[in-house]
């Protein structure tokens, strides 16, 4: 037969609410997760795969869908993920923090065949009038321990002052070098 669960909670953890639903019909469980005011460095605590957020100042909120045959295998998992201003802090890449005015991501997973699309992850950074805007999209899989990703990336609105700003200071040198103080003028699209 069929059956639906809701819950709810307004304030589950510090700050964060969630709504959970859950329906089931024979062996398969979907279930979404709803939530609001989730912290990106509190998520990096849980996991140390997951320590690249704890630089992340943002609240996260969003939509994580999820197929499931019982009693344990997770088929397929959608999210959809958006977080305001905030900002992100890497001193190896950036010496001040990157102001952060908005985030949005949507990705699905295929969990039995170890894959995962990234449809889009759109960030816009600095001046809120006249932000640089961030979009990426891709794949990944895993294999073995490690996982093979591959990324389009695309800018709009990098002004040619904020080259050393924006441009991680390990990343393609002899490139980085040369542009940052030869590039006087200009947005670069």
């Amino acid at each position: 037969g069929d059956l639906g669960v809701t819950f709810s909670s307004p304030q589950a953890m510090d700050g964060i609410r969630t709504d959970i639903s859950l329906t089931l019909k024979d062996d398969v469980a979907n279930a979404s997760l709803e939530f609001e005011g989730i912290d990106a460095a509190r998520i990096a605590t849980l996991d140390q795969r997951l320590v690249a957020l704890a630089g992340l100042d943002m609240s996260f909120n969003g939509t994580i869908n999820t197929k499931i045959t019982l009693p344990d295998t997770i088929h397929s998992l959608a999210a959809d993920i958006k977080g305001g201003a905030g900002q992100f802090t890497y001193r190896d890449f950036y010496p001040v923090p990157l102001k952060l005015n908005s985030l949005d991501l949507q990705l699905s997973a295929d969990l039995p065949g170890k894959t995962m699309q990234v449809s889009s992850l759109d960030i816009s950074l600095g001046d809120i009038a006249t932000p640089l805007k961030l979009h990426l999209n891709g794949a990944g899989k895993m294999v073995e321990n490690a996982a093979s990703l591959s990324l389009e990336a695309e800018l709009q609105q990098l002004k040619a002052d904020e080259f050393d700003l924006y441009w991680p200071r390990s990343v393609a040198l002899g490139a980085r070098n040369w542009l940052v103080p030869n590039l006087k003028a200009g947005t670069v699209n």
